[in-house]
């Protein structure tokens, strides 16, 4: 197998973390900044607790809502840059366009600080889809689909097996691509620098 598909994954996988810790991240900063306060509580809707029939459908639209993601962002990249016939200008609105569209409501209801955050990573995450292609983006978006289900260690909560599944495809996925992006190479015991530099 190629290894540009596992170093596609897993850039993939970077941008998405990038984005689910920045979400975060702007949520800590308006606490600190308005309310002083750190002590805030994620409350996420646990949409996984209906039984086993709801997180078979969860994991098909885990499978889906990728695949529908990164065609529709690389149609907007084509016609972008069909519109403006340059990769760069085309990718530059592209990106101020898809900032403002997925973070002007962070203004009202977490500030100006956490939409610039957000902004910044929602329209570096642009470039970096422009610049590796569809699997990095399938790859992102699926693992921002899968970090807004409920995902808890605590074996005493009733979604806890679906958090493993959920946690085990994720470390799955990075394992895999990792081994895929070597290659044929050993991740031990290569050539030595001094084989290398001759």
């Amino acid at each position: 197998m190629d290894p540009m598909i596992g170093r596609d994954v897993l850039i993939g996988m970077i941008v998405g973390l990038t984005s689910i810790n920045a979400f975060f991240l702007a949520g800590l900063l308006r606490d600190y900044l308005y309310d002083k306060d750190l002590t805030r509580y994620v409350t996420n809707g646990i949409f996984t607790l209906n039984g086993l029939p709801q997180f078979i459908a969860w994991l098909i639209g885990a499978a889906l809502f990728p695949i529908f993601a990164a065609f529709g962002i690389m149609t907007l990249l084509l016609m972008f840059y069909l519109i403006f016939r340059r990769k760069l200008v085309g990718v530059s609105v592209l990106a101020v366009v898809w900032a403002l569209f997925i973070c002007l409501p962070y203004i009202f209801n977490r500030g100006i600080e956490a939409f610039l955050l957000q902004a910044v990573v929602v329209a570096a995450s642009v470039f970096v889809y422009a610049r590796f292609g569809l699997l990095t983006i399938f790859a992102s978006t699926a693992l921002l689909y899968f970090s807004a289900g409920a995902i808890t260690f605590d074996p005493a909560r009733p979604y806890f097996a679906q958090s493993l599944v959920t946690v085990g495809i994720i470390l799955a996925l990075a394992a895999y691509s990792f081994y895929i992006s070597l290659g044929d190479q050993k991740l031990f015991g290569g050539r030595s620098i001094d084989e290398l530099t001759g």
